[in-house]
């Protein structure tokens, strides 16, 4: 495995805006690291999210992550975290595409 796409860590934060009733999310800390990024076959899909069809990936970064966070950003696109898998060598990440 290549560890060498670039990927972001992203910690938001929903705020809500009492004056105009909307919410908005803050981006409070981005942490850049490097992944081997891979999509995911079919049946992890449909065990990690049924039959729902998203765009999900697997980023894979070595050593552990010391932080708390809840979004990956990679190719201008925010994935969602779904699960983080800790293996001896490496981390797993498995992100589906936030749409909202």
């Amino acid at each position: 495995m290549r560890y060498d796409k670039s990927i972001k860590l992203i910690k938001s934060k929903s705020e809500y805006d009492y004056d105009t009733g909307d919410t908005t999310n803050k981006y409070v800390e981005v942490v850049d690291k490097m992944a081997f990024v891979s999509g995911v076959s079919a049946e992890n899909k449909k065990l990690l999210f049924g039959d729902i069809e998203t765009d999900t990936k697997v980023f894979r970064m070595k050593n552990g992550i010391d932080f708390d966070f809840n979004l990956v950003k990679y190719k201008n696109k925010l994935y969602k975290i779904k699960s983080i898998q800790t293996y001896r060598d490496d981390v797993a990440i498995y992100g589906s595409v936030d749409n909202g």
